[in-house]
This record gives C-alpha cells, sequence and structure tokens, in this order.
C-alpha cells in the first residue's frame, strides 16, 4: 500500500483538546488559536478546523448550550467546599 505519514499522539490530544475547549466554551476560533498559538505548528490548522468545527455543529445539533455552565457550577461548587474551613478559621482569627 501507499506509505502514510504517521501522526504523533500528542497530534491527537491537541486536536481533541481543541474540540472540546471549542465546543464547551462556544469559541471554536479562540480554540484553534489557542493550540496553534501553544503548539507552534500550523499544519494542525485543517486538523483544527475539522475537529473544532464538528465539535461545534454536534453542539449546536444538540443543543447543549449549558454544558460549560455546568461544568463551572459543579468547579466552583468543589473549590467553595475546599475552602469553606479555611474561610471559617480566618474568620474566627479576627
Amino acid at each position: 500500500g501507499p506509505d502514510l505519514p504517521v501522526v504523533d499522539n500528542t497530534t491527537y490530544v491537541v486536536v481533541g483538546a481543541a474540540a472540546v475547549l471549542g465546543a464547551a466554551c462556544r469559541a471554536p476560533l479562540t480554540a484553534m488559536a489557542l493550540m496553534v498559538e501553544i503548539t507552534r505548528d500550523t499544519g494542525l490548522l485543517v486538523p483544527l478546523l475539522a475537529a473544532i468545527g464538528m465539535s461545534s455543529l454536534v453542539t449546536d445539533y444538540l443543543e447543549v448550550s449549558e454544558v460549560y455552565l455546568f461544568v463551572h457550577m459543579v468547579a466552583c461548587a468543589s473549590v467553595c467546599s475546599l475552602a469553606r474551613p479555611f474561610v471559617l478559621s480566618c474568620s474566627r482569627a479576627f
């Protein structure tokens, strides 16, 4: 068969992370620019464009606009529960 170029595993990770970021935050161009800036690899533009475009279309089709809000609420709740003992101990000190 024809010799196909071998893609490094980190390329899949970068493209997948950009797709998730672009769809969850509803910021596809930001995700693409961020990943190209981080990796300094303009050869990723076409795979990034395809993956982020598809993930954004799927997100729009499923109307999952609250994904980012849900993740944000869960993250804030866990941070607040971890910080609560520290805040209470600081307020008692004064």
